[in-house]
């Protein structure tokens, strides 16, 4: 991550007011959050961990991370704003989140921004050391009363995410970190099945570098193309899918333009064509 990548949108900005014992089923969300605990507390199930969070909390959701969490008594005060690092062509079309990932389609999983902060941030409850500064631009945000125009909401907001990455993980800007920490990120997009159907030039418009750049990267991180490692977890992605479907339905689901152009890469990659797979499991 750079600092000259931080090009915010903000997707909701606004106080918010929950009642005792209300509750967030599990889910993931598409893009970021910051929540500030202004009164009351929650408690907070976090990528497999629990958290109690109480008045003066700031905390980071971050996008895929699986949460849910309940809000203790008395209620809970939570302004919080929704927003993505990087302002995309789908920054528009893209909801808020209450879904868990398996109850999301593909494109859904698709629309999951890569989390810049994976690997560098651990806890979801954030340090923030000039608490006033802070505070004074986050409120500024989420005002719904705000003269601010969006420029300057929009500014306001690349003050919080620098902020927290100066606080909670200054090596985020190291230039090192980032190539290696992209190239996990792209192999992450991937594996989550998300990248399966992407090519190249799709990479390089989601991530925002050539593909040039990319395929460099991943190559030095993992030792192989972006397409050759796409192209291997398409074929066992498909080998389990076809436990459960037809070759046609795998075909249309692994990303392939046609049955033909999947049995002749399922062939090559395994062996022996797709139908002749599905039989033998289907025996």
């Amino acid at each position: 991550m750079k600092i000259s990548e931080i090009n915010p949108y903000i997707r909701y900005a606004r106080p918010s007011v929950l009642s005792e014992n209300g509750h967030l089923s599990l889910r993931i969300i598409y893009d970021y959050e910051i929540i500030y605990i202004e009164r009351g507390s929650l408690s907070l199930f976090y990528n497999g961990k629990n958290y109690e969070c109480g008045a003066g909390d700031f905390i980071l959701l971050c996008p895929g991370v699986e949460h849910s969490f309940k809000v203790g008594k008395g209620g809970v005060s939570q302004p919080h704003i929704h927003f993505d690092v990087t302002h995309t062509k789908n920054s528009e079309r893209i909801p808020i989140s209450f879904k868990n990932k398996d109850a999301m389609s593909e494109q859904e999983i698709s629309d999951i921004a890569p989390n810049v902060f994976e690997g560098y941030i651990s806890s979801p409850i954030i340090k923030v050391e000039n608490k006033a500064e802070f505070l004074s631009a986050f409120y500024r945000v989420v005002a719904t009363d705000n003269k601010d125009d969006d420029l300057c909401k929009k500014g306001l907001l690349i003050q919080l995410i620098s902020a927290i990455a100066k606080n909670n993980c200054p090596d985020i800007f190291s230039s090192e970190v980032t190539q290696s920490r992209l190239a996990s990120q792209i192999k992450e997009h991937i594996d989550s099945g998300a990248g399966l159907k992407m090519s190249l030039d799709e990479f390089a418009s989601f991530f925002a570098y050539s593909k040039f750049y990319l395929e460099k990267i991943f190559n030095d991180e993992f030792g192989e193309g972006i397409v050759s490692y796409r192209n291997k977890k398409r074929m066992q992605t498909a080998k389990q899918m076809l436990k459960e479907h037809s070759v046609t339905y795998v075909a249309d689901n692994a990303g392939y333009q046609s049955v033909y152009a999947f049995s002749r890469a399922y062939k090559t990659f395994y062996g022996a064509s797709p139908t002749k797979d599905k039989k033998g499991i289907d025996r």
